[in-house]
């Protein structure tokens, strides 16, 4: 396996670990950063930023997900 399958597949566990915390509480801002993070690594960069908008939705306080978004 090369470490990008295993990169990838990591960012397939974290993702699903996220959408089931995110599932139980839609409200959890972390989860949403996050997510935007992992999203950010696989290059998925306009679902990065909707996940870090998110989670600026959830708490407006949120110093990490405005610093994620940039």
């Amino acid at each position: 396996m090369s470490k990008s399958e295993t990169i990838s597949g990591f960012n397939v566990e974290a993702l699903a670990s996220y959408d089931k915390s995110l599932e139980l509480c839609k409200d959890n801002a972390d989860a949403y950063s996050n997510r935007g993070l992992v999203f950010l690594s696989l290059g998925q960069r306009d679902q990065a930023l909707l996940n870090f908008e998110k989670a600026i939705e959830v708490n407006n306080n949120y110093e990490r997900a405005h610093n994620n978004r940039g």
